[in-house]
C-alpha cells in the first residue's frame, strides 16, 4: 500500500519529466503490478485444483497469465534501462518471486497432465482451428485473414485482442497446443484439416510432424 501511494504521487513529480528517472518509475510500478499478481495468485492458490480443465480456465481467465503479462512487461522496463545497482534489489525480488509462484503453477500443471492426459477435456484443439473458425467463412465466400503467428503467447494475444477491441468486436479464446510446443508442431497443427490428420513420425532420427502421409519439416513444406 505504501509503495502505491508512492508511485501515486511521483506522478506529479517534476522529476517524471527526466527520461532516465520516468523510467526507473515505471520499472517500479510495473514491479509492484506484478508483485501484486503474485499475491493475488498466492491467495488464490490454483495449485490445489484438482482438474486441468479448471487450471486451464483459470489461465485464460486472466488472473493466472496476468503474472506473465507483467513479468514480460517489467522485463522489457529494466532492459531499457542500464542499471548501476540502484533498482538491483527490485530486480532480484521481483525475479525471485515470478519464478517460485510460476514454478508451483507448473509443477501443478505437469502433475495434473499426468494424471489426466492431454488435451483436456471440453478444451478447443488446436488442430480444430482451422475447420472451425476459417473453413465456414470459406464456404459462404466471406472474407477472412487468417494469421499464423509462431510464438504468440497467449497473454500477448490478449493483449493484441484488446487493442483490435478499440476498432469493433472482438472475442477472444483459448486453444490446446499439439505436444511437443514447437514450431514445427504448433504451425503445422493450425494448417486446414489437421484435426485427425496431425501426427509425429521419425524422419531422418527426429521427430517431424505430418499430416497424413505429407512430412512437414518447415515452412516451405507448410
Amino acid at each position: 500500500d505504501e509503495a502505491r501511494r508512492l508511485l501515486e504521487r511521483t506522478k506529479r513529480s517534476m522529476w517524471r519529466q527526466s527520461p532516465e528517472r520516468s523510467l526507473l518509475w515505471t520499472a517500479a510500478e510495473r514491479a509492484a503490478n506484478l508483485l501484486e499478481t503474485a499475491k493475488q495468485i498466492e491467495v488464490e492458490q490454483p495449485w490445489d485444483y484438482d482438474r486441468l480443465t479448471r487450471l486451464v480456465g483459470a489461465y485464460a481467465d486472466r488472473t493466472i497469465s496476468d503474472l506473465d503479462r507483467n513479468q514480460r512487461l517489467f522485463e522489457q522496463s529494466i532492459a531499457t534501462y542500464i542499471t548501476d545497482g540502484e533498482i538491483s534489489p527490485l530486480i532480484d525480488l521481483c525475479r525471485r518471486r515470478y519464478y517460485e509462484t510460476a514454478l508451483k503453477i507448473q509443477n501443478a500443471f505437469l502433475n495434473l497432465i499426468r494424471k489426466e492426459g492431454w488435451p483436456p477435456e471440453g478444451v478447443l484443439r488446436q488442430t480444430r482451428i482451422f475447420d472451425e473458425y476459417v473453413s465456414p467463412n470459406l464456404e459462404r465466400r466471406e472474407k477472412t485473414a487468417y494469421i499464423m503467428v509462431d510464438s504468440l503467447r497467449y497473454e500477448m494475444g490478449r493483449d493484441l485482442g484488446d487493442t483490435l477491441g478499440r476498432l469493433g468486436d472482438v472475442e477472444i479464446r483459448h486453444a490446446a497446443a499439439v505436444m511437443p510446443t514447437i514450431t514445427e508442431t504448433g504451425m503445422a497443427a493450425l494448417l486446414p484439416r489437421a484435426d485427425g490428420a496431425f501426427h509425429l513420425i521419425e524422419k531422418d532420427g527426429v521427430a517431424a510432424p505430418a499430416l497424413g502421409e505429407t512430412v512437414l519439416k518447415n515452412s516451405a513444406d507448410r
